[in-house]
């Protein structure tokens, strides 16, 4: 589950290896969830038991020592086993990742040298392909999106596919969000400070008009302090792509800053980055 999580957004497994500290070999992540998924295969079909109990040990306990040096020296306590999906505590990763280890000590010491079936070592082959295609596949778009990203910074409203927002005057954090998101939920409340706070002349919500019928669930429990606007769904996503929250700030029509996700500060730091 751990690599199928990851396969499918391998551009957040970028992110997060970026995060640890892994600099330019960051770009290597991605290459992860396939071998991942291939080791489980050989668990479950009985294959090659003793290698790749071997193999999961090794990559487990190096995952295990990049994410406590990432704990204890960066602050980070996502490991990012389960990429964006599931977030576990870190004591939770450390239990968890030692019981996997004494697992595959337990099999590597019972298991024999056994020999394998073709049509065993055919399904891992087709499957292993699917995997590396479509981790290639998805850290494709997602460095696309990244690379527009880093482009809209300093870029003018009026340039882009948002100027039906009329922000061209004035300070402003728009929050870009879907009503059916999580992860936006969680998001909300830092919303709201901002808002309440003098940072800015206004605070606004973005969605796509796509979300509507969870909009008014969203409205009804979080009570957001903030306006609303919606946009064509393909407007937002040909600027900003698709994944979300995300939060803009914008200076007299000029995209000044651009945050996602777990990056979204709350109001205090968003005070220092201002200063």
């Amino acid at each position: 589950m751990s690599g199928i999580s990851k396969v499918v957004d391998s551009g957040e497994l970028i992110q997060i290896s970026f995060k640890y500290g892994m600099g330019v070999i960051s770009f290597l992540s991605p290459m992860l969830p396939p071998l991942e998924i291939i080791m489980g295969l050989c668990l479950i079909l009985n294959i090659y038991m003793k290698q790749t109990a071997l193999a999961v040990f090794t990559l487990v306990f190096l995952f295990t020592v990049a994410f406590a040096y990432a704990y204890f020296f960066r602050g980070v306590e996502a490991c990012g086993c389960f990429g964006d999906w599931f977030k576990m505590s870190p004591a939770s990763t450390f239990i968890r990742n030692i019981f996997i280890m004494v697992g595959a000590w337990i099999v590597w010491n019972k298991s024999e040298y056994n020999v394998y079936r073709v049509w065993k070592v055919a399904t891992i082959l087709i499957l292993g392909a699917f995997s590396f295609a479509m981790s290639g596949f998805t850290v494709d778009n997602s460095l696309a999106a990244t690379i527009n990203l880093k482009s809209l910074k300093g870029k003018n409203l009026s340039e882009t596919g948002l100027r039906r927002l009329n922000l061209e005057k004035g300070s402003y954090a728009v929050f870009v969000f879907s009503p059916s998101c999580s992860h936006c939920w969680n998001s909300t409340e830092n919303i709201k400070q901002i808002k309440e706070s003098i940072l800015f002349d206004d605070v606004i919500g973005l969605v796509a008009d796509s979300g509507d019928r969870y909009l008014e669930n969203y409205k009804k429990i979080m009570k957001p302090n903030f306006e609303i606007k919606a946009l064509k769904a393909e407007e937002i996503d040909r600027v900003l792509g698709t994944s979300v929250p995300k939060l803009l700030t914008i200076r007299n029509g000029v995209i000044t800053q651009i945050y996602e996700k777990d990056d979204i500060p709350c109001r205090q730091l968003l005070e220092h980055y201002l200063r």
